[in-house]
């Protein structure tokens, strides 16, 4: 909303589904360091996770893993997200 609030100061005149749009677009731009700048966070693209069902699925039984203290096997075909999602989890626990 930083985003948009900054957009819409400089362009008033732009209808809000635009702003928004545009805020999103912006927010997710690298900057000259390569770097995407997301709620006020700068993080490289490799460690931005956008959260989908399945993302969220894997966190969850993560979570109650770690809560249970079991170990835990993350399997599925290439691409699903499983490395991603699993250093995300760590990364986070360490916040």
């Amino acid at each position: 909303m930083v985003m948009a609030g900054e957009i819409k100061s400089n362009a008033p005149e732009l209808d809000e589904d635009v702003l928004l749009m545009r805020a999103l677009r912006d927010m997710n731009l690298p900057n000259s360091s390569g770097k995407a700048k997301s709620r006020g966070i700068v993080l490289k693209f490799s460690q931005i996770l956008v959260p989908t069902v399945d993302t969220e699925k894997i966190t969850w039984i993560l979570k109650l893993m770690e809560k249970v203290k079991r170990p835990t096997v993350l399997i599925g075909e290439t691409g699903t997200s499983k490395t991603a999602t699993a250093q995300s989890y760590v990364n986070a626990l360490g916040q």
